[in-house]
């Protein structure tokens, strides 16, 4: 059974989006409208295809690459590379698949981490980023006014 996402032409070429997720947006005080989609790109640095294997991912919970593969219509090393990046960035754990095995590269089963954790993780992530930015504006004060103190 395939997931939920649709082949779309744009500026780069074939890409992929998750039905829906895109079209849930935010008005910024800047008046543009961001999606949790847009967020995770900035947050995380993560492609269309990351963003739809964790889509996949949270839908389907525990799976594996060829599972994924084949439900998302893409091929292992897409979806191999989406998941580590997932993984680095802490969205996905994975497991050893335990039990009989031949010889060869283990394999893997890949589940997402839980709604509360993730929406603690991106909240903890953009509180964050906010600290981050305010010393770059206290710095910006002190180079252009000459004091900490403005």
């Amino acid at each position: 059974m395939k997931d939920n996402i649709n082949r779309v032409k744009g500026r780069r070429g074939a890409g992929l989006r998750v039905n829906g997720l895109e079209n849930v947006r935010v008005r910024l005080p800047s008046g543009r409208s961001i999606s949790i989609v847009d967020l995770f790109k900035f947050c995380y640095q993560l492609s269309e295809t990351d963003i739809v294997v964790l889509t996949a991912l949270m839908r389907n919970k525990n799976t594996t690459v060829e599972e994924l593969s084949e439900r998302l219509g893409l091929n292992r090393s897409s979806v191999s590379r989406s998941l580590l990046k997932l993984l680095r960035v802490g969205l996905v754990r994975r497991v050893r698949e335990t039990g009989k095995r031949r010889a060869g590269r283990p394999k893997y089963i890949y589940a997402p981490i839980g709604m509360e954790e993730l929406e603690k993780k991106v909240l903890d992530d953009l509180r964050e980023s906010i600290s981050a930015a305010e010393k770059l504006i206290s710095t910006l004060r002190f180079q252009i006014m000459g004091t900490e103190e403005a």
